[in-house]
């Protein structure tokens, strides 16, 4: 009885971790960018806590609508915000958040990260959590638990099968 818990709960926390590191580190691989959502300025379309993915584009690439990550001048802090206006000749954009009232100021094309593809909901407080000592702490502690299960799980297997030889 206590392998076949032991086994569930390594499957269980298993699958999880991987499917954490697909959402993850898996954009990576795929040439985008992560960004934890940690404003308001884009309700309802990004919600607080949400993971955005970016693609890095080019600014020709950007079309009036589409949401993009940009460098916040004299910062070296992000945004995310809709692009209202492009301006060719003076290569700047302008953008607005979606529940903002006023526009930003116009965001020169050298600031552009990219363009968002989409968002996860809550995912982006766990990466904020993950970053912070306790996030490392608890991450660190799971792995420790499932390496101790996997453990269990094959000392209770081995005397199982011994206890059947004799």
């Amino acid at each position: 009885m206590l392998k076949k818990i032991s086994n569930i709960l390594s499957t269980i926390v298993l699958i999880a971790m991987i499917l954490l590191s697909i959402l993850l580190a898996g954009p990576y691989l795929a040439g985008l960018k992560t960004y934890a959502v940690v404003s308001g300025s884009m309700e309802p379309t990004l919600h607080v806590g949400s993971l955005a993915y970016v693609k890095p584009t080019s600014a020709s690439e950007i079309k009036e609508g589409d949401i993009i990550t940009f460098l916040m001048s004299g910062s070296s802090m992000v945004a995310t915000h809709r692009v209202v206006n492009i301006d060719e000749k003076n290569r700047e954009f302008t953008t607005k958040g979606d529940a903002n009232n006023t526009q930003d100021a116009p965001i020169s094309f050298d600031s552009l990260d990219g363009r968002t593809l989409i968002s996860i909901p809550y995912l982006g407080y766990l990466t904020m959590f993950i970053k912070t000592k306790q996030g490392m702490v608890l991450a660190v502690c799971i792995l420790t638990l499932m390496i101790l299960f996997s453990a269990i799980s094959k000392i209770i297997g081995k005397e199982k099968y011994e206890a059947k030889k004799i």
